[in-house]
């Protein structure tokens, strides 16, 4: 894994917050298979490999926030989606991702294979925000873009961008 630079944490976190846009500005809902996936690539532009794809987000609103997780299809990743009760402003709002760790804010975490783990919380010097998170209207898609770095080590990072559906448990219709 080629590590990164602030320059290149920067330039791939803003390729990635371009993809939210399309999906967060959307005027009507559109059917699930037209959100696309979400792609995770070794951070360092648009031109590395896409490492895992996550093509739709079981989601949640608990207690005045909101919980998604995605599994890549082949099982090895796995991203969780995590907005506080304080940060929750409903489905129209955009979602930053502050690199403030330990405080309870919007985070993304993604789970590699051995147990990497990648976090949009984790702080870096001098860096801007870790990216952002946006909802299609009633939260038919999430948007996720953004630069994370492994937990304790901020030279390797990976980028994330793209939009899946959010697919919401049905609720019981039992008596």
């Amino acid at each position: 894994m080629r590590p990164i630079t602030l320059a290149t944490a920067v330039a791939g976190g803003a390729a990635a917050l371009l993809a939210i846009g399309s999906a967060g500005s959307v005027a009507k809902p559109k059917p699930a298979t037209d959100y696309g996936d979400v792609h995770v690539r070794q951070a360092g532009g648009t031109d590395e490999p896409v490492i895992a794809t996550f093509k739709r987000a079981r989601c949640n609103r608990f207690g005045g926030g909101f919980f998604a997780t995605a599994t890549s299809p082949n099982g090895r990743y796995r991203m969780t989606v995590d907005i506080s009760e304080t940060r929750w402003k409903g489905y129209g709002a955009q979602y930053p991702l502050p690199r403030t760790a330990g405080q309870l804010v919007s985070q993304v975490v993604v789970r590699a294979p051995g147990g990497t783990v990648y976090d949009s919380t984790v702080p870096v010097p001098g860096a801007p925000g870790g990216g952002a998170i946006v909802f299609a209207p009633k939260g038919a898609a999430i948007s996720v873009g953004g630069v994370f770095f492994l937990q304790g080590d901020t030279e390797v990072g990976i980028a994330v961008s793209g939009a899946m559906p959010c697919v919401f448990r049905k609720k019981s219709t039992k008596r």
